[in-house]
């Protein structure tokens, strides 16, 4: 019965998904759009194949070749949901399979899903959920090939190496990390050390090889390199593990914020209140001792590439439960009764945050309904920008999820929307040289849109969200924009044909935020 109702429950987490047609998730409509915008190229009927062309030394080509060959069969954003919900049933898997390796109780799988659904997933980090499980059973092949050191087992951990840096690369470089440190800890003499590190001083070369590529391809398009942001405060160690669950503040009184606040004492207390002994051996140890190093020192930007660390807060639980074994004393009278209450508090935890998120996601789709009537006002294969004067989702209760959320037009229906990941290193569609450019300021402060700056004349259409309807101040412009329609808190203009003179920038309303 207990096994048949945590499946249910990954099973239920999984299917949640499909409950909203476009999922709140901030960046998952970029990655969308990447996938169609590549499947044109390939397919010779791109409109835009004058100004982007195909990337295919990417470290997310096996997540967008998923989404790709889904989407021959079902529409983008649905192929999106079913890989994604594919990542939640390998998740559980193969951190189930790791609990397994190390006989830690089975019990413990209850835990190892519970920060999936944190930072990672409410940004859309789509390519590092899907190579999240990936990334787990290559710590397997580690300890296989730390234990028995065979050209098998040699060949199977370079190829899921190679596997995994065509996945994700900073999962790669932790998780190659991790076996790195149990190849160290298997070799006993000198000899056996070539053979021991060779498979990591490839895959190692593999990596090297790709900083050369990033570093030739950014001086090829003059992108303009990024500095370092450490974020090293006080506070971020307390954040990195309030990241499994949390992408930003939420209001205290939401219901989600309370389930979130009892699953960070509970899940990590649960161990202890079963009466599980903690042993924390070298080889136990070392997958929590990494992720929790990438949470104290990694920079959280770098390579222009933001939340590095945040990220790996998904890979806490289930390195934790690693550490646990069974108790070899008899428990209490007492312990026996806190046993029990453990035993029925973490599922009934687990099902009352799967069932808030299910309702989240419901809720959430009556919001985003509104921007159904923008996206089919819209003709196909147009240029359009992107202004999102209010990027959060009360619904989500996330301050970010309309970030992205046009450039699902851009997935069905053939057009191209800025901001553009096209701009971005490891995406599998780039922008050519001449095209490339560093991301705009007005992706996320759109006040700042200037029409001579940002060239507003080869932009068709223009998607505006502003809950405060500041619409009019867009009109402001110069130039030949008019309104097309509105739907909630949505807005669409379009560029007449009319030339357009001078130069303006969208004003900003008296008492909005800037900085």
């Amino acid at each position: 019965m207990g096994r048949s109702l945590l499946y249910f429950h990954v099973a239920v987490a999984a299917l949640s998904l499909w409950i909203a047609q476009y999922p709140p998730l901030g960046d998952v409509p970029q990655h969308a759009a990447q996938v169609a915008l590549a499947l044109d190229l390939l397919q010779g009927r791109s409109h835009w194949s004058d100004i982007v062309a195909f990337n295919f030394f990417t470290p997310y080509l096996i997540g967008y070749g998923l989404m790709a060959a889904a989407a021959q069969f079902m529409s983008m954003a649905s192929a999106v949901k079913l890989v994604l919900s594919l990542s939640v049933v390998a998740f559980f898997w193969a951190a189930s399979a790791l609990r397994r390796r190390f006989q830690a109780p089975a019990f413990l799988d209850w835990l190892v899903l519970g920060g999936f659904f944190g930072f990672a997933f409410k940004w859309g980090f789509l390519t590092f959920l899907l190579a999240a499980p990936i990334g787990i059973f290559f710590i397997l092949r580690a300890l296989d090939f730390a234990e028995q050191a065979t050209w098998r087992n040699f060949w199977l951990l370079v190829g899921l190496g190679v596997l995994l840096f065509f996945s994700h690369g900073l999962v790669f470089v932790a998780c190659v990390g991790i076996g790195f440190c149990y190849a160290v800890l298997g070799i006993s003499d000198r000899r056996q050390a070539v053979f021991m590190l060779l498979p990591y001083a490839l895959l190692g070369l593999l990596a090297l090889v790709y900083y050369y590529f990033a570093q030739e391809v950014n001086h090829g398009q003059n992108m303009e390199a990024r500095g370092f942001n450490w974020d090293l405060t006080p506070r971020r160690f307390v954040r990195f593990f309030r990241y499994q669950w949390d992408v930003a503040a939420v209001e205290k009184q939401q219901v989600g914020y309370v389930l979130n606040s009892l699953a960070f004492a509970l899940f990590y207390l649960a161990p202890f209140l079963l009466g599980l002994r903690l042993q924390p051996t070298l080889r136990r140890v070392i997958p929590f001792a990494v992720v929790l190093l990438i949470g104290l020192v990694v920079p959280q930007t770098a390579m222009a590439t933001a939340f590095l660390y945040e990220r790996f807060a998904l890979f806490l639980l289930p390195f934790y439960v690693l550490m646990f074994v069974p108790a070899e004393a008899p428990a209490t009278a007492s312990g026996h009764v806190v046993r029990a209450m453990t035993l029925a508090a973490v599922p009934a935890l687990c099902l009352a945050m799967t069932a808030s998120r299910a309702w989240q996601f419901h809720r959430f789709n009556e919001e985003s309904r509104d921007f159904k009537a923008i996206l089919d006002a819209i003709p196909a294969q147009q240029r359009v920008l992107s202004l999102m004067f209010d990027k959060g989702s009360s619904a989500a209760a996330n301050p970010h999820t309309y970030l992205h959320f046009p450039c699902w037009y851009q997935a069905e229906k053939h057009g191209f929307v800025d901001s553009n990941f096209a701009q971005m290193l490891p995406q599998i569609v780039r922008f050519r040289p001449g095209e490339a450019r560093v991301q705009t300021p007005f992706e996320w402060r759109p006040y700042r849109f200037d029409w001579t700056k940002h060239r507003g004349e080869r932009y068709d259409y223009f998607v505006v969200r502003s809950v405060n309807r500041l619409f009019p101040h867009f009109l402001s412009l110069p130039c030949q924009v008019e309104m097309v329609t509105t739907s909630g808190a949505w807005a669409l203009y379009r560029r007449t044909p009319a030339s357009c003179h001078g130069v303006s920038q969208v004003s900003k309303p008296a008492g909005a935020a800037g900085g």
